[in-house]
């Protein structure tokens, strides 16, 4: 019968276990010096060892022929552990003995001494499967057991563990097992193994693992089972995984701000059966290593090949740390989304065509929108000043010159009036005004920041709404809020200073803020007579009955 290749290559002695030194050096110190705890627990991530050590440990304490603490696994006893046939040593399974009873059952065994072996082990596995009454039921077992006993708990959620069972044991915490570990210990199975593994697929196998041995090891068979020539094509048919140079592609398309070839990229993607929520995955891990070049400006993690890495560094001269992080945030909140959406594709597609529309701006030297990426920025909060960067009056007429906001001056007209937020009256002559400031405005770059952090704040959540629409202009540490509604100018200038606040807080810079007064039209009484006598007509075509009041 076939052995999976994580049972067959499962260690059986401590220096076999990869990355937990510091684990296996106290075990093997405790054998030889024989200064053994009656309970211990190992806790960590799945695959990096636990079960192992607990086997390798119980081998060890109960081996009289062990060397520096180490299990010779050539005697009767090794042998019988590692076939499982020997009772002094029992794995229990937390998950199906987890009732009170298969503890008390456990409660009377423990008293009888061990029948071949020096000590007699119980190894728990998943502890924290246990019900309370059970974990009760332990601890009294726990609490003064013979000296023959020794518990060794595993569980990989030690947080659920009482602190009563924990503060009974010797904890030990097991890491994750690095990438370059994972992709050496494979490269050394598939020599054993006869079977032609190269580095790349090593390494993809070792990131897609996560830090988990066994499940590294598990894939490694997966593929082993399709051919004995394992290369990178090959895990990436298997797994559904994109090739490094369909992710390229895609990144050349959003440079270059090309809607059609970066849709078509997603098409073919998609057609093909790949997971767009791994390709995404990819994505933002290219865009990290991007990040990293611009921030240490040389290779810090090997995860790409060498020529895609010679790429990546030349994409990282175009990008300024803070929208290179923009997009990174942006990719997560996809990945988030694609793990609950019903329409995958189409969630990936605004996401990558946003990054197209940004790229596409900066390409045409346009401001950039600020809240392009937020999740949490509303459609009806109007960017148009922002996005265009078109230099225009504060009562919106149209500019002579585009220019980008950074030297974008409006002019002050003298037909428009504000309310100042610390008086509370009306500049009425913005002509006169202006003698005594500048008689140039800057459009506020931080706006829609503010609106954004306004929106989010519970007590500032109403505010938020009355600045939809709005536009932002300053002046010195003037600011000026352009509206074209009239009714909530007032309800604005009374709540000044919360706003004035928030941009303190945002931008650290402290503005007088200055709300633009808007007249309400007055009722045409001639035009809606008028409308009315037009309703009336079509009404009576209709033959339509109408009640006077």
């Amino acid at each position: 019968m076939y052995l999976a290749l994580y049972r067959k290559w499962r260690p059986k002695l401590f220096k076999d276990v990869i990355s937990q030194t510091h684990i296996t050096t106290t075990l093997k110190n405790e054998v030889e010096f024989q200064k053994v705890a009656h309970a211990y627990l190992f806790t960590g991530p799945k695959g990096t060892g636990k079960t192992s050590c607990a086997r390798i440990f119980s081998k060890a304490l109960n081996c009289s022929n062990n060397v520096g603490g180490e299990p010779c696994c050539s005697c009767e006893i090794c042998k019988g552990i590692e076939k499982g046939i020997i009772l002094d040593v029992l794995e229990l399974d937390g998950a199906s003995n987890n009732s009170v009873n298969d503890i008390k059952a456990l409660k009377d065994e423990v008293h009888f001494v061990p029948s071949y072996c020096r000590f007699k082990i119980y190894i728990i596995d998943e502890v924290h499967m246990l019900s309370i009454s059970a974990f009760n039921a332990l601890l009294k077992v726990m609490e003064e057991p013979p000296s023959h006993i020794i518990f060794i708990l595993a569980t990989t959620e030690a947080h659920k563990v009482p602190s009563t069972i924990t503060s009974r044991c010797q904890r030990f915490d097991f890491r994750r097992i690095t990438a370059s570990d994972i992709e050496k210990r494979l490269l050394e199975i598939s020599v054993k193994e006869n079977m032609s593994l190269t580095d790349e697929a090593a390494k993809k196998l070792a990131l897609i693992a996560d830090g988990s041995m066994r499940d590294a090891v598990s894939f490694l068979d997966e593929c082993f089972a399709v051919n004995s020539n394992i290369d990178l094509n090959l895990v990436n048919q298997i797994f559904g995984f994109v090739d490094e140079g369909q992710i390229l592609s895609l990144f050349e398309s959003v440079l270059k701000a090309d809607y059609f070839e970066a849709l078509q990229i997603i098409e073919t993607l998609h057609n093909s059966g790949k997971d767009l929520h791994s390709f995404c995955l990819d994505f933002i891990e290219f865009c990290r290593e991007i990040l990293l070049c611009v921030v240490c400006r040389s290779r810090v993690f090997n995860v790409f090949s060498e020529q895609l890495f010679n790429r990546i560094q030349s994409f990282a001269s175009k990008f300024s740390l803070n929208l290179i992080m923009e997009i990174l945030n942006a990719g997560f909140n996809c990945c988030e989304s694609l793990k609950t959406t019903l329409n995958k594709k189409l969630k990936f597609e605004l996401f990558i065509l946003s990054l197209c529309a940004k790229f596409e701006q900066q390409n045409q030297n346009r401001p950039i929108e600020q809240p392009q990426f937020s999740n949490r920025i509303e459609k009806e909060t109007e960017l148009a000043a922002t996005t265009n960067a078109e230099s225009t009056d504060i009562s919106n007429s149209k500019p002579d010159s585009v220019e980008p906001y950074n030297t974008n001056r409006i002019n002050l007209k003298n037909n428009d009036s504000f309310n100042s937020a610390e008086s509370g009256v009306a500049i009425s002559n913005p002509a006169n005004y202006q003698k005594k400031t500048e008689t140039k405005l800057e459009f506020f770059k931080n706006w829609p920041e503010i609106l954004d952090s306004l929106k989010f704040e519970n007590k500032s959540a109403m505010l938020s709404g009355f600045l939809v629409g709005s536009k932002a202009y300053i002046s010195g540490d003037k600011l000026y809020i352009d509206f074209k509604n009239p009714i909530v100018s007032k309800k604005v200038m009374e709540k000044s200073a919360e706003i004035a606040q928030m941009i303190k807080q945002r931008t650290g810079k402290q503005f007088r803020i200055f709300v633009k007064k808007v007249e309400a039209k007055k009722p045409n009484k001639e035009a809606d007579a008028a409308n009315l006598a037009g309703f009336l007509k079509v009404a009576q075509d209709l033959e339509i009955e109408t009640v006077d009041g």
